[in-house]
């Protein structure tokens, strides 16, 4: 059985920030909480609580493949996303 996935209690702050920053959010959950897109620029974005949540297998992958994931864990790293 499936639960339903937790959103990270600072997800909703970051989310905000990011939108007044411009960028639309859209709400993924899989491979990563949100895919962002600004003036034809796309990035992936992943929300962690704190420095010891870890990555899953998949966002490795894409980090790893050189897509633009973006690890995210407060409003100022939110705020560094170009």
């Amino acid at each position: 059985m499936r639960w339903a996935a937790k959103v990270d209690r600072n997800h909703n702050e970051i989310t905000q920030t990011l939108r007044k920053l411009g960028w639309r959010c859209i709400y993924l959950k899989t491979p990563c909480d949100l895919l962002i897109c600004r003036g034809g620029q796309v990035r992936l974005v992943e929300i962690k609580r704190d420095a010891k949540a870890p990555l899953t297998k998949v966002q490795k992958d894409l980090l790893a493949d050189g897509f633009p994931l973006h690890v995210v864990r407060t409003v100022a790293e939110a705020s560094e996303i170009r």
